[in-house]
């Protein structure tokens, strides 16, 4: 009987258990590829033994929009640039933090607060910023000044990358045009400039998160890339660079924000904080590269690597991308998919 009885309480153990393990709330990050220290995840996930910590990726804002507006994830802490964030706030996707959970937004740098997606800084916290430009190998690209020529021209091989607002960002700033054109012989000349680009002889192809290794591996001479990716590949090859073309690109923001359909807040603010403290933004600075958008890492990192930051001051020339309307949004689709026809 006591066998029996010692049987039927360690039964009802085992299914409380497997009910406790099945009943866990989930909490999920969505973020960029390759955008952040797994080991960083790994010690949220530690610290939080009783949560089921899902880490997902994107590889474009535009997947990651769609996929969110249309109940592709129920996330709770998402990573988007600047003009889609500006979308979510104007749509009310976002909810409002609460910044007494988020102390360590003292250390995020002032250059990149008050920026013109969330001016007041209600919805998100920078995480990382850069800059849109390209990436060559000095032993082969040798022009005194860097311009977009370098990518539409004949004379070297290049790689373009496959997004649809930088791509055109590119051809646009190459014939003096605004990143953010709404106007439709402009957009269509960037088309066929983009056309004819891959038309040519000295066209490589397109891509993405394979750029980076690609240039260190030297298989071709320039491509278009995020300064972070460029920075990624000069540790790793000595004879690449990387430059904002003197015509103008694109500076961007990456930023945290907290979907009003989570149903973690609180957590998704405290992950948030946990991303700010100095020690993280270092980690997930040193593994991807990117300008960290944290004071006392960003000095961390140009301390070690002689690596300075420019200044956004600086970066006159530059746009950020803003939020098309969806006449626009139509315009560039219709134009990008005739690229690939």
């Amino acid at each position: 009987m006591k066998k029996i009885l010692l049987f039927i309480i360690a039964a009802v153990i085992a299914v409380s258990t497997l009910t406790a393990c099945e009943s866990k709330p989930v909490f999920t990050i969505y973020n960029w590829e390759q955008y952040i220290d797994e080991s960083v995840v790994e010690e949220f996930r530690k610290a939080h033994p009783d949560v089921d910590v899902v880490y997902e990726t994107f590889s474009t804002n535009e997947d990651m929009y769609t996929k969110l507006k249309n109940g592709g994830g129920d996330y709770d802490v998402i990573f988007p640039s600047e003009y889609v964030l500006k979308k979510l706030i104007d749509e009310g996707e976002l909810a409002e933090l609460n910044p007494d959970n988020i102390p360590n937004l003292k250390h995020i740098a002032e250059q990149c607060k008050g920026q013109d997606y969330d001016p007041e800084g209600k919805y998100t916290v920078p995480y990382m910023w850069g800059t849109l430009g390209i990436i060559y190998d000095k032993t082969k690209v040798t022009e005194d000044e860097i311009t977009w020529d370098v990518l539409f021209g004949t004379k070297y091989k290049v790689i373009m990358m496959k997004s649809i607002r930088d791509a055109f960002a590119a051809a646009l700033a190459s014939d003096g045009c605004s990143i953010n054109s709404k106007n439709e012989a402009e957009v269509v000349a960037a088309r066929e400039k983009l056309s004819k680009q891959m038309k040519q002889d000295n066209f490589y192809g397109y891509g993405f998160d394979d750029i980076d290794d690609k240039m260190i591996r030297g298989e071709a001479d320039a491509a278009l890339i995020y300064s972070g990716d460029a920075i990624t590949a000069m540790r790793e090859n000595k004879n690449l660079a990387y430059s904002v073309p003197k015509e103008g690109s694109n500076k961007w923001f990456d930023a945290m924000a907290i979907p009003k359909s989570s149903k973690n807040k609180e957590l998704a603010e405290e992950f948030i904080n946990f991303m700010c403290e100095t020690k993280n933004a270092k980690l997930n600075a040193d593994e991807i590269g990117y300008y960290v958008a944290q004071d006392e890492a960003a000095a961390l990192v140009a301390q070690e690597t002689g690596i300075e930051y420019p200044a956004v001051s600086e970066l006159e020339n530059c746009e950020i991308f803003e939020t098309f309307d969806d006449k626009t949004l139509e315009l560039y689709n219709k134009e990008w998919t005739k690229l690939f026809a």
